[in-house]
């Protein structure tokens, strides 16, 4: 009998990270990789691997993650996306698919990464928002954060913003863009880079945070230190968004 060609199939997905332990299936812990391959095998009856861009920490959200898999299925392309969708709980959902060059990979065809980090900044939290933000309750100074973060973009020793030392990842790395806005309440952080080092973005929105509150920090210090301890803290899981990869 004659052994199907296998398809390659690239999807983007969006998620609320609230409930699940990241991307990366792990036994005993609800994971978005771990959903959508159940989904996948009702859906087609095999059991494939769903490979992302990369993985996202537990609490993480996604307006864009890219994934791909291989299947045997003769489902059109661009149907996988409904179809695997009536499968999947309410907090993820398959936004589109296509059928993709047998050599594309979701993390290693990667050419950059845009994330966005959402602060809400006033005295009193919000129970609506608390799920989707961190709540910074001092004034901050966005003029202060903006001029720091000047000092970020190029390709630089990150090694500073990485917040686990033993890993072995080259440290260099570009962020082409840093904008940071601000509409009522709501500050958005937007980063665009080749690619990050763990906890690399939650780092640089802490550091930015601390030095809207006005503490004394200074961003080629911290660079030319590469150590994590004169950078700042570590913003929440909640307020990270992976917005778009791009290829």
């Amino acid at each position: 009998m004659k052994k199907k060609r296998l398809r390659n199939i690239k999807i983007i997905i969006e998620y609320d990270g609230t409930d699940f332990y990241g991307w990366q299936v792990q036994p005993g812990f609800r994971t978005v990789q771990e959903e959508i391959e159940k989904a996948l095998t009702k859906l087609t009856g095999e059991k494939r691997r769903v490979f992302a861009s990369g993985r996202t920490d537990a609490g993480v959200h996604a307006l864009g993650q890219a994934a791909h898999f291989f299947t045997a299925s003769s489902i059109p392309g661009k149907n996988f996306a409904m179809a695997l969708n009536a499968y999947l709980s309410n907090d993820i959902a398959v936004l589109s698919s296509r059928e993709v060059n047998p050599s594309f990979h979701a993390r290693k065809s990667a050419k950059g990464k845009h994330y966005r980090y959402l602060i809400y900044n006033r005295k009193i939290a919000s129970p609506i928002k608390r799920r989707y933000m961190h709540c910074v309750y001092e004034k901050l100074n966005i003029d202060q954060m903006r001029e720091a973060a000047k000092h970020l973009i190029g390709r630089k020793n990150f090694a500073s913003f990485a917040s686990n030392a033993k890993r072995k990842d080259n440290p260099v790395r570009l962020i082409k863009e840093i904008s940071i806005k601000k509409k009522g309440a709501i500050i958005t952080i937007d980063v665009i880079g080749e690619s990050f080092l763990y906890k690399m973005v939650r780092c640089i929105a802490g550091t930015l945070v601390e030095i809207g509150r006005g503490k004394a920090l200074n961003i080629k210090s911290i660079l030319e230190s590469k150590k994590r301890i004169y950078s700042g803290p570590n913003l929440p899981p909640n307020g990270l968004y992976l917005v778009k990869v791009f290829y």
